[in-house]
């Protein structure tokens, strides 16, 4: 094991993460935007290569652990929860639910939702600047 629980193994004298090393043998790197390594699971220890994607810093974000994803509040002593998510700094609150279980089903599917959605909206952004560049390369 390796600093903060993820899967090691030492290699000339020098201790290893595995999951990078899975990841980049296997699977390329679709942008460079796309800088670290993220498990699905949430599961540090498990480098196998269906719990690894390629991610950056937004991205690995939304699957943290830790994270409730919903707010608990009474309105007229009736308890209520809401789930939440905070998307590229945009926060977004969803309906009022009655149970925990339910605020945070909302949370998990409007996460993984998300996750694709920025993924989707990278590729667009990176489309269209390739394309500006081949217009700017040949009106010169």
């Amino acid at each position: 094991m390796v600093g903060r629980g993820y899967a090691g193994v030492k290699m000339f004298g020098q201790t290893r993460k595995v999951h990078p090393w899975v990841l980049r043998r296997f699977i390329p790197k679709p942008s460079p935007m796309f800088n670290m390594c993220d498990h699905i699971s949430r599961d540090r220890m498990d480098p196998r290569l269906i719990n690894l994607r390629w991610s950056n810093v937004v991205l690995n974000a939304l699957n943290k652990e830790g994270v409730i994803g919903y707010f608990y509040g009474a309105r007229n002593k009736v308890p209520k929860y809401r789930a939440h998510l905070k998307v590229l700094g945009m926060q977004y609150r969803f309906t009022n639910v009655d149970t925990p279980e339910l605020a945070r089903a909302e949370y998990e599917y409007y996460q993984s939702r998300a996750y694709e959605v920025v993924e989707d909206v990278h590729h667009t952004v990176c489309h269209m600047l390739a394309n500006y560049l081949k217009y700017q390369a040949a009106n010169r």
